[in-house]
């Protein structure tokens, strides 16, 4: 859930909804305005700005201050001129389509881009790298994604486990210990299964990297690491997952590059010569491809 969501959507006093509504209206202008400037235009006294932080879940009115920012900022960047969750209508002709989803798509990973941190992808590889098996946990379409990554990392000999069979994430995470590592996937962050099994990931000291929404949601407290995909689609009224897709399918690309630059020139020539001896029955006469 985004701040100003939260915002709106909890039990406020008669004062702190008046520096809310104050806060939301003045978002551009937040940068520049102090707990006492706040205070002055609301008619309130500065510690009830910083009881209102705290009511929020943060150290005080700076933190809370801060995060407006930054969520208003990734808000008011990329999808200018396209809707993530209706890209095109009925009337598009068949190319109008083609570049719609493709503007979409283009948009999706410049925003996931956006939201990427040097630090945070850093320590995720960290993890990876120091794990003996990853396990992934998540739903739906992120399973069919995360087993295109299994097939990538089983190719530079790490060991990927995609829990796919419904029912079975306990029994699963039964089987991991202190050697491995989890990467739990879930646009909202609220799926009651997946955090079942993070609570649990937890109890057993396995470092989680979760890939999730913007904004606070369960599941991103349980992560000792936190990779943010596009936020910008609704949860049913949408056409397709265009953005929340291709997002995570970059987030698992970039995890196995910076994974793969670890050792560039074992794996590399691991990959080739391998490749080379299992897929014998490659073949292609079209000089482009051709080796």
């Amino acid at each position: 859930m985004l701040l100003k969501d939260k915002m709106t959507s909890i039990t406020l006093t008669r004062v702190e909804q008046d520096i809310v509504d104050y806060l939301l209206s003045h978002q551009s202008l937040l940068h520049k305005l102090s707990t006492r400037d706040i205070a002055k235009k609301v008619y309130c006294s500065s510690s009830a700005l910083i009881r209102l932080a705290h009511k929020l879940g943060f150290q005080g009115y700076s933190q809370l201050k801060e995060q407006l920012i930054k969520e208003q900022e990734y808000l008011d960047s990329h999808f200018d001129h396209i809707d993530a969750n209706i890209p095109f209508t009925e009337y598009e002709t068949m190319m109008g389509v083609v570049g719609s989803v493709y503007q979409v798509i283009q948009e999706a990973m410049n925003d996931t881009i956006s939201l990427l941190h040097h630090d945070s992808l850093q320590k995720a590889v960290k993890i990876i790298n120091q794990s003996q098996h990853i396990y992934i946990f998540s739903f739906s379409s992120y399973i069919s994604l995360a087993t295109v990554f299994q097939q990538k990392m089983s190719r530079v000999h790490k060991h990927v486990i995609v829990q796919s069979c419904p029912g079975e994430d306990n029994y699963q995470v039964d089987m991991m210990n202190k050697n491995d590592c989890a990467i739990i996937i879930s646009y909202s962050g609220e799926n009651q299964t997946l955090l079942s099994a993070s609570r649990l990931i937890k109890q057993k000291n396995i470092p989680i990297i979760v890939i999730t929404s913007l904004g606070e949601n369960t599941l991103s407290h349980d992560g000792e690491v936190v990779l943010y995909m596009s936020t910008r689609e609704k949860l049913f009224s949408k056409i397709a997952n265009y953005t929340s897709e291709h997002s995570v399918s970059l987030l698992f690309d970039i995890l196995y590059s910076c994974y793969f630059r670890l050792k560039y020139q074992k794996n590399l020539e691991h990959k080739i010569h391998y490749s080379k001896s299992v897929e014998q029955e490659h073949f292609s006469s079209n000089q482009m491809i051709k080796e």
